[in-house]
This record gives structure tokens, C-alpha cells and sequence, in this order.
């Protein structure tokens, strides 16, 4: 299972949520991303927190970030809808690969 996938304009991402970390990050792992936000898990903070992390980050407005399952988990999936800014670790994920690229 992939950590994220395109689904035509939609990038769905795979998350596992570490609410009121000491700082905000966004790190691959092997099927899920782990994302720490500082909010605390408490009345839907952490969720409102998490889009608006997400959207500064894919730079897009919060109305294109939805958690489409899993919003009273700690193992969420997200989708941003058509996101203008990729972190490093995706950029070459839409691009096709010719055979014998790295």
C-alpha cells in the first residue's frame, strides 16, 4: 500500500497523525506519512489544525484539504485537490519515468 497516490487531480495521502507534537513535520514512511502537528487531539483542534498545516504546506486554500476517512483516528485519509506545491520527496511522482531512469 502506497503512503500517497494520484487519483486524477486529487493527490490521497495516507496519514498517521501525532497531535501536540513540539513542532509541525511532514516524513514518508514505509505505507503512511507521519505527520506532528502541534494541536492538541481535543475537540476537532487537531483536525482543523492538520488542513490548515496541509494547505500552507501544498499550498492551497483549506477548502481543498478534506479527510475523507478517519477523522476521529490517529490514521486518516486525506485528499488535497489539485495541490500547487508538492514536498521534495513527491516531485517526480507525476512525472512519467523513461526506461533505465532513476
Amino acid at each position: 500500500m502506497d503512503a500517497y497516490y494520484w487519483q486524477d487531480e486529487d493527490l490521497q495521502l495516507r496519514l498517521k497523525v501525532a497531535p501536540s507534537a513540539s513542532q509541525d513535520s511532514l516524513a514518508i514512511e514505509e505505507d503512511h506519512l507521519k505527520v506532528r502537528i502541534k494541536a492538541p487531539p481535543t475537540d476537532g483542534k487537531a483536525n482543523k489544525y492538520l488542513k490548515k498545516y496541509l494547505g500552507k504546506l501544498f499550498k492551497v486554500p483549506q477548502s481543498r484539504v478534506s479527510i475523507e476517512r478517519g477523522a476521529n483516528s490517529r490514521l486518516k485519509l486525506v485528499k488535497i485537490h489539485n495541490p500547487v506545491r508538492l514536498p521534495d520527496f513527491m516531485i517526480d511522482t507525476r512525472q512519467p519515468r523513461t526506461p533505465g531512469q532513476k
